[in-house]
């Protein structure tokens, strides 16, 4: 099983050094169980049925291989479980997008996200995601956990759990307070919002 807190740069390093490299990482990617265990509760959580996890579980190993591959400057600064985890979101929403349009609405409005948009293409613009892990950085590691794993769909009790807060009250408070901080500097760097548009 592949830790969640994996030394990300050797992970790009055997995919990115050919076949056999990338084998071994799709390998143990696919016998990781609490990968595909987030990756079923996620499926399941919105709407999909057990025969459909495996479909979203695979897809999101090969989006995440073709990515890396693709994309040589490509920086995952969470970890690899909340990144694949990311992905396998977006393709059950895309997978589902008529069925799912009603659950999504929020996130589409927090994040200007279409359901046509593709998850390769959320992850390969690594100029926007660079300048975002850079505004984020900027707000303390604290705000740019909370708001990753919240952009990540994970719960006020799970954020609360990973970052050690005493309960998702404080977790809640903080999501609050950091939305709002990187809110008002986007608005007072227009340059900037306008790279993320």
């Amino acid at each position: 099983m592949i830790d969640p807190g994996i030394d990300i740069d050797t992970t790009f390093t055997l995919i990115r050094s050919g076949k056999s490299g990338r084998d071994q990482v799709l390998s143990m990617l696919y016998n990781d169980h609490a990968l595909r265990s987030k990756i079923d509760s996620i499926v399941l959580k919105y709407g999909g049925q057990k025969s459909d996890c495996n479909t979203i579980f695979n897809n999101t190993l090969i989006q995440f291989v073709k990515t890396a591959v693709k994309n040589k400057d490509l920086d995952i600064t969470s970890n690899l479980h909340a990144y694949l985890c990311g992905i396998a979101k977006y393709n059950w929403f895309n997978e589902n997008k008529k069925e799912l349009k009603h659950r999504t609405e929020n996130l589409d409005d927090q994040f200007n996200i279409s359901l046509d948009v593709t998850p390769e293409s959320l992850v390969i613009d690594q100029g926007k995601i660079t300048m975002l892990h850079k505004v984020l950085k900027g707000l303390g590691k604290n705000c740019k956990e909370v708001l990753m794993y919240w952009a990540n769909g994970y719960t006020m009790d799970e954020i609360a759990k990973m970052v050690g807060y005493k309960s998702n009250m404080m977790a809640r408070k903080k999501k609050y307070k950091c939305f709002k901080e990187l809110l008002s500097f986007l608005e007072q760097n227009p340059d900037i919002k306008n790279v993320l548009r």
